[in-house]
């Protein structure tokens, strides 16, 4: 039996209503054809595509596409239909493993299409030996295309689908409540808050959505702030704070009594004991694989069950002017097709059953009611101990004694990025001069730089395990990150001994650098540990000689 890897539906609407179907079908067989690679003249770029056809390729061989067409009016009583069924040998598993594609394509507008996905795998039949591991669920190339196309606009419901994360800031409360309750609403919402007091997500939100691209939306708290804002407007029952990870399911209703248990979440602790990989696997195989079935057309055999109602329809509207024969033909095939569906939903009610979803198996066997009594009890001692610390006056009096004025200058900046953050971030004697020196004039610039290199950069550099620092950096701040420089800069000794610099004592390497901008500054760091202590220190704020600059220097 096929094992459901991802499945996702949603609404789509073309930016221009021009030819709108042909276009969505020719983005369809673009992504088909990155497999096969056929040649231009081959038959594959032909009119049965569209029309309704079968296709095996040649070289590569075990590629298989199905496609079959309904013509209809193009409205909610008859929209155009198209499904293709597309198999292919799995590239890690060639031997063994199969892919096999549902796309299902309905037209109820010149701009308005309900599109629905899924892909299977399967061993081949006579295959005897280990199976391979099911590989984590992902959305195919043809998804994030569309929802990234400026061609098309994915819906789901109300809410714009997207690639990327969402970040709900203070004072959206209002909105995000009448986004989850929003009886339209077809797909799950991720939200992911914050650990206290603000010091970060225990899971990458920029790479989460990017796997449930077309089939979650996933927004990432600004704050604890936010927390409290959502206990009072949902109540605690429906809340995510402190670090948890809650999956609001369509159709919730606040006022439903225990609504709360079927949206999901996940606490601090769990993802500690699971660990990150873990824990991604499970939300992402909790939706992308577990989904229910579209509604509407998805397989060819869907869009042939179209068109015998359809046939049905006319015939009885012209009884008189047909045979018998050909009614009672169609009523039997109309029949078989209601056995096979009934069949299909029981067995994949048995195997859902059966497989004991593995989101479940993970979350709700851990008694939720008692996680999180527990994890409240922990967070009240967590308070308690926070109240009983003396307050650091001197330091508050510091901060607020630099903030009566906005800064105006680059080495205003510094100062008071150092006061409200010196736990996290530091500037050696040489960055402060620079800082000072520096024509650099654009504060509120300088301002966000050094304010992410404190938080963000401080973050994946000590609180969270990433293996490409730079891309998660850009992804989430939208400025760019240097660990390094190129090679002929690396190779010049002058070059180099410029980023060298001095820290309490220690020699440090500040060859990293974050961009202010295009051309001229940059923020030169070290990642700094030594007996406990872990700082961003910065050593230069400006633009180190490389091997480029001279050139442009000298000519």
């Amino acid at each position: 039996m096929s094992t459901l890897h991802y499945r996702c539906s949603f609404n789509l609407t073309a930016e221009c209503s021009e030819r709108s179907w042909e276009m969505l079908l020719k983005e369809v067989r673009k992504w088909i054809a990155k497999r096969p690679k056929p040649h231009k003249e081959n038959d594959f770029w032909k009119a049965w595509f569209f029309q309704g056809g079968l296709w095996k390729s040649q070289i590569p061989t075990g590629i298989r596409i199905l496609t079959r067409y309904c013509y209809g009016n193009c409205s909610n009583q008859s929209p155009n239909c198209w499904a293709a069924e597309y198999e292919h040998p799995c590239d890690e598993f060639p031997g063994g493993r199969f892919w096999r594609v549902h796309i299902g394509i309905e037209q109820f507008d010149r701009n308005q299409f309900q599109f629905n996905f899924q892909t299977l795998y399967d061993m081949r039949p006579g295959y005897l030996g280990l199976e391979p591991r099911a590989p984590l669920p992902s959305a195919p190339g043809l998804i994030t295309t569309l929802l990234r196309s400026n061609s098309w606009r994915c819906t789901a419901g109300a809410e714009k689908l997207s690639t990327l994360s969402k970040v709900l800031r203070v004072g959206e409360g209002h909105l995000f409540a009448k986004l989850l309750t929003n009886n339209q609403r077809t797909c799950p919402v991720v939200l992911l808050s914050q650990t206290y007091p603000d010091k970060g997500y225990l899971l990458n939100g920029t790479a989460l959505a990017k796997l449930l691209s077309g089939t979650a939306i996933v927004y990432q708290s600004e704050s604890s702030e936010v927390d409290e804002e959502l206990d009072n407007l949902f109540g605690e029952r429906f809340g995510c704070r402190k670090g948890m990870i809650r999956i609001y399911f369509p159709g919730l209703d606040f006022r439903r009594v225990n609504d709360e248990k079927r949206h999901r979440f996940i606490l601090p602790r769990d993802i500690e004991s699971w660990g990150v990989n873990r824990t991604t696997e499970i939300v992402v195989t909790g939706i992308a694989r577990r989904s229910t079935r579209p509604k509407g057309v998805l397989t060819p055999l869907d869009v042939e069950a179209v068109n015998r109602q359809r046939r049905l329809v006319q015939l009885r509207t012209q009884q008189s002017s047909i045979s018998n024969d050909e009614l009672i033909q169609l009523l039997e095939e109309e029949n078989e097709n209601l056995r096979t569906e009934k069949v299909r939903i029981e067995n994949e009610k048995s195997k859902i059953e059966d497989d004991n979803l593995l989101l479940e198996e993970r979350i709700d066997s851990l008694e939720d009611d008692n996680r999180r009594l527990a994890y409240d009890k922990d967070a009240l001692k967590a308070n308690l101990s926070q109240t009983n610390v003396p307050t650091n006056k001197s330091k508050l009096e510091t901060v607020f004694e630099k903030i009566k004025e906005l800064p105006e200058t680059l080495s205003e900046v510094v100062e008071l990025i150092k006061a409200f953050h010196p736990e996290r971030i530091a500037f050696t004697k040489r960055a402060i001069k620079s800082a000072h020196e520096s024509k650099f004039d654009d504060v509120n610039r300088a301002w966000k730089v050094l304010w992410v290199m404190a938080t963000t950069l401080y973050d994946l550099h000590f609180e969270r395990v990433q293996n490409d620092i730079p891309k998660v950096f850009r992804d989430e701040t939208g400025i760019e990150l240097a660990m390094t420089e190129r090679k002929i800069t690396k190779k010049d000794n002058r070059n180099m001994t410029q980023r060298k610099d001095t820290f309490k004592g220690q020699k440090i390497d500040i060859t990293p650098h974050v961009k202010f901008d295009a051309e001229s500054t940059r923020a030169y760091f070290n990642a700094f540990r030594q007996n406990g202590t872990k700082l961003i220190v910065v050593g230069y704020i400006g633009h180190l000689r490389t091997q480029g600059s001279s050139k442009r220097q000298r000519s």
